[in-house]
């Protein structure tokens, strides 16, 4: 994909954190992220600094509380306003995964 040999990626939401490319133009969201952040970071694959692409989001809807969340993210983007209760913080949520898979095994 960053040689210009492929034209599609595919993969999972582990690629919304860490995939530094420019070339993103379209991100499908087949299954909606379950926390606001997560769709933060997928979305933010398209118009990155430098891109050629103004970049498009797709993200298939099931469920009521989706459709919630999306309108939340879409309402505060449309009115330049900050999205309350992000956390962001990915080293935070594996070290908490951690300690609670260490805590189980006791």
């Amino acid at each position: 994909f960053q040689n210009e040999e492929n034209d599609i990626l595919v993969c999972t939401d582990i690629a919304s954190r860490g995939l530094d490319t420019v070339r993103v133009e379209h991100v499908i969201n087949y299954d909606f992220p379950n926390f606001m952040s997560d769709y933060i970071h997928r979305a933010g694959r398209v118009g990155r600094v430098g891109s050629k692409f103004q970049g498009q989001v797709t993200s298939f809807v099931t469920y009521a509380w989706e459709v919630d969340l999306l309108w939340n993210i879409e309402t505060a983007a449309r009115k330049s306003q900050e999205l309350h209760n992000v956390n962001a913080n990915i080293k935070k949520k594996l070290v908490g995964r951690a300690d609670k898979r260490e805590f189980e095994q006791e």
